[in-house]
């Protein structure tokens, strides 16, 4: 693997790690925020267990897309890295 290559899949992984965790946070909080006033409307309860299924669930919501970033990184930069830089600079890509 290229020194090229490996920047931009740790790259696509570093910001994929970061859009899951921030993105997980951010659900989980709406969720709690929103568990109150829809109990309310709904006349259901909600248990906290049951918003959270099991710790496999939450691994998968922050390593999804750092997986998928980094897989689209490396398919796109196979194609990317062997192309020329002058026709992408031209806007001939």
């Amino acid at each position: 693997m290229t020194g090229l290559r490996r920047i931009l899949l740790g790259e696509a992984m570093r910001t994929g790690l970061l859009a899951g965790a921030l993105g997980s946070v951010l659900g989980i909080g709406g969720a709690l925020l929103l568990r109150g006033p829809l109990e309310g409307v709904l006349g259901l309860e909600v248990q906290l267990t049951g918003m959270f299924p099991s710790p496999l669930w939450i691994a998968a919501l922050v390593l999804t897309p750092p997986v998928g970033s980094a897989l689209g990184a490396f398919l796109g930069g196979r194609v990317a890295l062997r192309r020329g830089p002058r026709p992408a600079a031209r806007g001939w890509a």
